[in-house]
């Protein structure tokens, strides 16, 4: 084995230990997989015995190391084990280092209830403190202990996971608390330093460019101006807003710099750069890219100075160890995972590319190369526009951090010096910004892709690499090597389009999904064929409508590109609030409304004229229509006929869904006057289905006895969140459970997903 390849070969084996490990208590036959994988490599490579039992005691080390961070959760000792709780607590306050101006804290507890704690930190809201609590305080306070929020939707955000990997177990609302003493945090000096640049970008730098300056050079986002993200985003320049190698590059540059006049030794520059760039790391709070750049620049600048001769392979390797040493959650984190693709894919395609093109735009085609499969993957976005903006906004950038590192040098060695610095950074910004959003604006700047299945996003990567080493060391290898990695990659390559092109829409499963929307209606359709049906579009928030947020995210998780059928209950904000967003994305194609519609609500006339506009048909549905999709039903029940009630709710569209012999209601919103009007006209056993979603989100004004003993069904689907009604109401509760009908909520079993044969259904909730 080529000595080159060693260290290469010893991190990837240490990365699936910890890959083992992340993933054993919940798959325990990854395990298997994984060592078995490594026995295939240790097989087909002639080595001696030694070095076998080397590779696997780096992997069971990766696996072990995982495996004790996982298992800490899991722990006697946990702050998990007093979640839904109200405890009292003593702990030490700590800020966040990578945002000092959000709006929440850290309390790393060390007694519960008296009982001792070691593994896991609490999440505070800072408006639950006091002035007088600062970084570093020692409290006792009195706190609610909730597990943070998972995703409760296919393809939803897992909040629980995101802060789990921080190594944080609870978020906390406190009632009570109270100071004891202050101890000093070597973290401290660096917050303080910290403070003071925000405050030379807040004194010197008008809004709203100061806070595009603190998230481009000191990583706080929190105040942020949403539309300037937004247009960064589209523009597919987003990964500028994040601190990355680039910011290292020029900080490092900028010390030396600095200390060129002073005729230095390379040891005690190399010794200052490492003191300024470990401050930075600590500043920024660690981030993957940050930890990663300069490691990079440290070890190369150290192995220089010591004449060790070493291959970037090796270099950034050794750079990845160290930083899974330090937290092994991070292999998880995206940011983590874009840094090093990208930076990987950077070095094997930009010598290759700049044969072709200009050698800007051969780096920055290369770094989009790299983001494409994993963007894809976790944001459902192609930038295109990427390409261009990069080429331009890069540059631009790069002037504005330099200038900013002179702006903080002069703002407290020269203050009169820091006021021209700051215009200037000023007028740059906004001309960079103007430039962004035209960028943004342009036709297909982002574009909206389902979700690629995990084996792809590998099959891209293999793909993706190996064309660039076949290319490079094509003159080095044997032929008869070379011929045989070609038909792998083309191998590879048709697996790939296998996967993507042919990847299976449906099945002879009819499939429901009642999303969790919080309080409000969302529920899809998927039916065998292809054909896909979406009943209600669920509220809006402060934050953006659910379509936007739960919704779509849902959709290009499970594939699904376009709607067949939007069907609009009623009009009331938590049905029908989405429906603008997904007309103008352009993904429906024809909309079912209630014949009894209000036409003086806000959303049923956004939605009649956004549909025209897009040339979208629009069906006006009410008692005894129909539709049908080969042997799928939909019946219609309501609204009934010439009968128009006061009450909007009254006016809903409710149907039967038959497949074969299984069969559910949807009731919309229906209340106690049309529930008892429609029982009055339908024949005997028409309401009969398996599954009820009970009506209004399970009111008291709705779901009436006689109904339910109508439709005698074996589960009951309730859609509802957090709300000041009291839904559902246990009146309600009590006469589905009198009759023995299972009841699922989506507040509290998350998305209730419903499949079927059309002979036999499993139901399952989402959270279980």
């Amino acid at each position: 084995m080529k000595k080159n390849k060693n260290i290469v070969l010893a991190v990837v084996i240490f990365i699936l230990g910890i890959i083992s490990g992340y993933y054993f208590i919940s798959y325990k036959f990854v395990l298997l997989i994984a060592g078995t994988f490594l026995l295939l490599i240790i097989t087909l490579r002639k080595t001696k015995k030694i070095y076998i039992y080397v590779l696997i005691g780096i992997f069971l080390f990766g696996f072990f190391y995982m495996l004790h961070y996982q298992s800490n959760y899991y722990s006697v000792y946990s702050l998990n084990n007093y979640n839904g709780r109200v405890v009292e607590v003593v702990g030490k306050i700590k800020l966040k280092l990578n945002s000092v101006e959000g709006n929440s804290v850290i309390l790393k507890p060390y007694l519960i209830d008296n009982k001792r704690i070691k593994y896991g930190n609490i999440q505070l809201w800072e408006s639950d403190l006091t002035n007088s609590i600062q970084h570093g305080d020692l409290v006792i306070a009195r706190v609610k202990l909730n597990q943070p929020q998972k995703a409760s939707n296919p393809g939803g955000f897992s909040y629980y996971k995101f802060l789990k990997k921080k190594k944080i177990y609870s978020v906390g609302n406190v009632f009570e608390i109270y100071k004891i003493q202050n101890y000093f945090l070597l973290s401290e000096p660096i917050i303080k330093l910290k403070k003071s640049l925000l405050g030379s970008i807040d004194q010197k730098i008008s809004t709203p460019v100061n806070e595009f300056i603190k998230a481009l050079i000191l990583g706080e986002k929190s105040n942020l101006n949403q539309n300037w993200e937004t247009s960064f985003r589209r523009a597919g320049a987003n990964h500028l807003l994040a601190i990355s190698g680039l910011h290292i590059g020029f900080i490092t540059f900028f010390i030396l710099l600095l200390l060129k006049p002073f005729a230095l030794s390379n040891r005690f520059i190399n010794f200052i750069l490492t003191a300024f760039l470990l401050v930075y790391v600590i500043m920024t709070g660690f981030r993957a890219s940050v930890l990663r750049a300069s490691l990079l620049v440290l070890i190369f600048r150290y192995f220089k100075q010591i004449d060790l001769k070493m291959d970037f392979f090796n270099m950034i390797s050794i750079v990845l160890f160290i930083i899974l040493l330090i937290n092994p959650y991070k292999l998880f984190s995206i940011g983590l995972q874009l840094s090093f693709l990208v930076l990987l894919m950077i070095v094997s395609w930009s010598k290759i590319l700049s044969r072709y093109l200009h050698p800007s735009l051969a780096v920055s085609f290369a770094a989009q190369l790299g983001s494409i499969p994993l963007t894809t993957y976790y944001f459902n976005t192609l930038s295109p526009a990427g390409i261009i903006t990069n080429l331009w906004a890069i540059p631009l950038v790069s002037v504005i951090v330099f200038l900013t590192l002179t702006h903080f040098v002069f703002y407290f060695f020269t203050p009169f010096l820091s006021g021209f610095t700051g215009q200037l950074i000023y007028w740059i910004t906004i001309v960079l910004n103007n430039g962004i959003e035209i960028m943004s604006k342009l036709p297909s700047a982002e574009i909206k892709v389902t979700t690629p299945s995990f084996i792809s996003v590998v099959l891209s990567y293999g793909i993706l690499f190996l064309i660039p080493y076949i290319i490079t060391n094509k003159d080095k290898m044997k032929k008869t090597k070379v011929k045989f990695l070609k038909i792998m990659n083309i191998f590879l390559i048709i697996v790939l389009v296998v996967t993507v092109v042919f990847r299976p829409v449906s099945n002879k499963l009819l499939e429901v999904y009642c999303l969790d929307v919080g309080q409000g209606d969302s529920i899809f359709l998927k039916i065998p064929g292809g054909q896909t049906i979406l009943v209600d579009t669920g509220s809006s928030t402060s934050s953006g409508s659910k379509a936007e947020n739960t919704v779509r995210p849902f959709l290009l998780n499970q594939g699904i590109k376009f709607i067949d059928y939007l069907i609009i209950t009623h009009f009331d904000a938590d049905h029908s609030a989405g429906t603008e967003y997904l007309i103008n994305e352009g993904i429906v194609k024809n909309v079912i409304i209630s014949k009894q519609y209000d036409g003086t609500q806000i959303y049923a006339q956004k939605t009649i004229a956004l549909a025209k506009k897009n040339n979208i048909r629009i069906f006006w549905a009410e008692n005894q229509d129909h539709i049908k999709f080969n042997n799928i039903k939909l019946e219609f029940m309501a609204p009934l006929k010439n009968a128009v009630y006061e009450n909007r709710n009254n006016n809903s569209i409710a149907f039967k869904l038959i497949y074969k012999d299984f069969e559910m209601l949807f009731t919309g919103d229906l209340e106690l006057e049309a529930e008892k009007a429609l029982l009055k006209i339908i024949e005997k056993d028409t309401l009969k289905s398996d599954i009820l979603k009970v009506a209004h989100h399970g009111s008291e004004t709705s779901s009436i006895d006689s109904l339910i003993k109508e439709v005698t069904p074996k589960e009951a689907v309730i859609s509802v969140g957090v709300n000041k009604y009291g839904h559902p109401n246990k009146n309600v509760l009590k006469r589905l459970v009198d009759k023995n009908i299972r009841i699922w909520r989506t507040d509290q079993n998350g998305a209730v997903m419903i499949k079927t044969d059309g002979y036999n259904y499993n139901i399952n909730g989402y959270l279980n």
